[in-house]
């Protein structure tokens, strides 16, 4: 059986493991984010907001067409397929937006100013 001491001892060497971790994953994902997005700022940052915003907005479109056809028809089961792949788009692209916003947020990518 562990004594305090013992697992006192175990807990410190746990977290200081996770802290290196931490620190070399931050250094991973700097260096491989940064061969793929040498920069970026505030105007590619809205850029992909505002791409964001006009796929919500299709996708919101395509939801409210969906009151102008007759369930079960063809003409909704079209209409349903044009909201699934606008849903699709745009769970794609704010996926696309939290992970550069985290990525961000953890150190990974520089912002010019």
């Amino acid at each position: 059986m562990f004594d305090d001491k013992e697992d006192s001892g175990l807990l410190r060497r746990q977290k200081q493991f996770l802290q290196q971790i931490e620190f070399e994953l931050r250094q991973i994902n700097r260096g491989v984010i940064h061969d793929h997005i040498a920069e970026l700022n505030r105007e590619r940052f809205l850029e992909l907001a505002r791409f964001v915003a006009e796929v919500r907005s299709r996708y919101l479109e395509a939801g409210l067409a969906l009151t102008r056809v007759t369930a079960g028809s063809e003409e909704a089961d079209q209409a349903l397929a044009a909201v699934e792949r606008e849903r699709r788009a745009y769970e794609e692209s704010c996926a696309a937006f939290s992970a550069l916003e985290r990525a961000i947020e953890r150190g990974y990518v520089d912002i010019e100013a």
